[in-house]
């Protein structure tokens, strides 16, 4: 269980104060932006308040790193590594596909679709580990954490208060 989310440090994006509950039994969160003005108070059902408040946390731990890598890399070498993850996967393909190929003697016709398909299915493999590995160079640090803990925020029984 998250217990002070009251006492985290401020920082560039802000931070969220846990203020009480509602009269309906909620748990009042109030956030304050960056200049350190208060911004919105928002209610999150009890049972969900721990879920909420490490996926704030999470989300606020990473937007720095994000932010950070937007500023380090510039257009050019997102381009770049954009180009490179597309022969990754490119390369991938057909070096999956030519070593069945070069591999398997063609014996008729069911040596001919044998290795068609073996092909075929080495270009699909080889393919997929270029995937894995493109996505390995062009997603940044944090990005993972940051879209889980948004897909989880916003899932939660979260409304806005007055």
């Amino acid at each position: 269980m998250v217990q002070n989310v009251s006492n985290q440090t401020q920082n560039s994006y802000g931070s969220l104060n846990k203020i009480g509950m509602t009269s309906n039994g909620r748990v009042l969160y109030q956030v304050v932006d960056a200049s350190g003005q208060n911004s919105a108070k928002l209610s999150v059902a009890p049972q969900q308040a721990d879920t909420f408040e490490k996926s704030y946390n999470t989300i606020m731990q990473n937007a720095p790193r994000m932010q950070k890598y937007v500023e380090t890399m510039g257009p050019e070498k997102l381009e770049k590594k954009q180009k490179m993850a597309k022969w990754m996967v490119f390369g991938g393909a057909v070096l999956g596909g030519i070593y069945p190929l070069l591999k398997i003697k063609c014996n008729g016709f069911w040596g001919f679709v044998k290795s068609v398909g073996l092909t075929l299915l080495g270009a699909g493999a080889g393919g997929a580990l270029g995937v894995y590995g493109a996505s390995k160079i062009v997603t940044p640090p944090g990005a993972k954490e940051l879209t889980k803990a948004t897909q989880v925020i916003s899932k939660l029984d979260i409304q806005p208060e007055q």
